[in-house]
């Protein structure tokens, strides 16, 4: 009983936003107050360079037992052996500029690519349907070089020259998009908070 209070406490005030079994990026789309709100944070991030995102994804690598045939009805494991030596799932997701989880897919295997992930999810196809909504009111997502270029994703520039217009355009990308990487890591500090406490108990 004890294990399972500290379980269901670090879930619910920890790990779990309020929010976050109510996710509705179609809603989010639609609500041109809630972009502009989250533009504006993301332009302050990069000190005004990166005028009209309205979210920051990237893939998240989950660790996972061997799925096998007779627990999980699996009878290959491969597809889900990461390129980090590890099984795992690819967890993608969208977050805001406050951390605030907006969209995320959780049934990808370990081993594929995050820009693949993306590209099979229903959330793209709703993107590229209205992509030219966003592209008129100059609104798009932006992620790391995993992910191919859209006019609704913009990645950052491969190759770019030290010093050079594209290396700086590289920084204030990166200074916006490492939200999501926070977010990754805050909730493996807070599944290490709970470990820990479980541990001592």
């Amino acid at each position: 009983t004890h294990i399972l209070t500290i379980f269901q406490e670090v879930l619910s005030e920890w790990i779990l936003d309020t929010n976050l079994g109510q996710m509705d990026i179609l809603t989010y789309l639609s609500d041109k107050d809630a972009m502009a709100r989250v533009s504006h944070g993301f332009s302050k991030r990069s000190n005004g360079v990166l005028k009209g995102v309205i979210g920051a994804i990237d893939g998240w690598l989950v660790k996972i037992r061997r799925s096998n045939h007779h627990c999980d009805d699996i009878t290959n494991a491969v597809p889900y052996f990461s390129r980090k030596g590890y099984y795992a799932l690819n967890v993608q997701c969208i977050v805001d500029d406050r951390k605030k989880v907006l969209w995320a897919k959780f049934n990808n295997k370990g081993a594929s690519h995050d820009s693949t992930c993306f590209k099979h999810s229903d959330l793209y196809e709703t993107l590229y349907e209205i992509r030219d909504s966003l592209f008129d009111n100059q609104l798009f997502f932006i992620g790391d070089s995993a992910y191919s270029i859209e006019s609704f994703l913009i990645p950052p520039y491969d190759l770019a020259p030290s010093r050079s217009p594209q290396d700086d355009f590289n920084f204030f990308h990166s200074s916006a998009r490492i939200t999501v990487e926070c977010v990754f890591g805050e909730i493996d500090l807070r599944w290490g908070i709970f470990w820990k406490r479980l541990c001592c108990s």
